[in-house]
């Protein structure tokens, strides 16, 4: 059999298939273009420890184990960290259908914590939920920058922090607290 004569793409779609971000094609169009990344793993006890480590191992070990709930994803620009992001994101969806399981893939660009609070909270439904809503859009509708910087520091960080830590901090207006 040959393909003489036979198009494999349809022209309209050239340049969706070769949008070079990871994070932008669909699902199908990703998945029919990807390419395995090369990568290792590394041991936290023995820093010079790089075993060759493949996408479908470390699919099962993230889904299989507690110590995977936070994986870093190490390698200089290029090397393909966006892109094997996005496929653990289209294969954990397509393995996990279960209704209270989310998959959400944030996006690295142009992305605050407001709207990561507000992806995580889409979608859910009820009164509690609601209320999350309602407070986020008060909290950030009303402070400026540095004021809610002032808050976070003040409401987080130094209830925990020791005396000592806090003496010399200065705030946005230039008071030592």
């Amino acid at each position: 059999m040959t393909f003489s004569k036979y198009v494999c793409w349809k022209p309209e779609m050239i340049r969706k298939v070769m949008d070079v971000e990871a994070t932008q094609p669909e699902d199908h169009i990703f998945l029919a273009t990807h390419s395995p990344v090369k990568m290792y793993r590394q041991s936290l006890i023995e820093a010079k420890s790089n075993v060759r480590y493949d996408e479908e191992a470390l699919l099962t070990d993230f889904l299989g184990t507690a110590d995977f709930a936070f994986v870093p994803v190490l390698g200089t620009s290029g090397t393909g960290k966006s892109h094997l992001i996005r496929w653990l994101y289209t294969r954990i969806q397509s393995i996990r259908k279960a209704p209270d399981y989310r998959v959400l893939l944030i996006p690295k660009v142009g992305t605050n914590l407001r709207d990561i609070i507000e992806l995580i909270l889409a979608d859910i439904e009820g009164p509690e939920f609601d209320e999350y809503r309602n407070r986020l859009r008060q909290a950030v509708s009303t402070l400026t920058e540095a004021e809610a910087r002032e808050q976070l520091l003040v409401t987080w960080l130094l209830p925990s922090a020791p005396v000592e830590s806090m003496i010399g901090l200065v705030s946005p207006k230039s008071k030592t607290i």
